[in-house]
């Protein structure tokens, strides 16, 4: 049952933001976050009211990439956590006014899933191509976690 307190927030302090760590053949699947900039950031986003991260992690990965992915295929609990400062240069963390929480969660794919072609641009990288490409400012912190991911594969 949800405490009735919990909907009569109408602000909130942070925007949760649940995020997909996909691997395969040792290259990790970045989206492109904002065009403008040329930058990159894991597949994900805002978890909406009454959703959960999981839940958010299916609709975006279809929405961002047209996959199909059943809850099974998501790890049950987050492999990492991290808030996302609002910096001064980021117009898009700028524009909700909140800083991010972030929750990454392992995804796998099976092969009739790999995406090749998809209406937001995404890019598989391997971690020279990772330790190079530009993030989004509010997730550059994790940048480190994403680049460990990589390494133990």
């Amino acid at each position: 049952m949800i405490n009735e307190k919990l909907n009569q927030i109408t602000d909130c302090l942070y925007r949760v933001s649940a995020k997909a760590i996909i691997v395969r053949n040792d290259r990790m699947l970045m989206t492109l976050e904002i065009p403008e900039q040329n930058l990159f950031g894991s597949p994900g986003g805002g978890v909406d009211h009454g959703q959960q991260p999981r839940e958010t992690i299916l609709r975006e990965l279809q929405e961002e990439l047209n996959l199909d992915i059943k809850l099974e295929q998501i790890s049950e609990k987050a492999i990492h956590c991290s808030v996302g400062d609002i910096f001064a240069d980021d117009d898009q963390a700028r524009s909700f006014g909140v800083p991010f929480v972030y929750f990454y969660y392992k995804v796998d794919l099976v092969d009739g899933q790999i995406p090749t072609k998809s209406e937001h641009d995404f890019r598989w990288v391997d971690l020279e191509e990772l330790k190079l490409l530009k993030i989004a400012s509010n997730q550059a912190p994790d940048k480190p976690f994403l680049e460990s991911i990589l390494e133990k594969n």
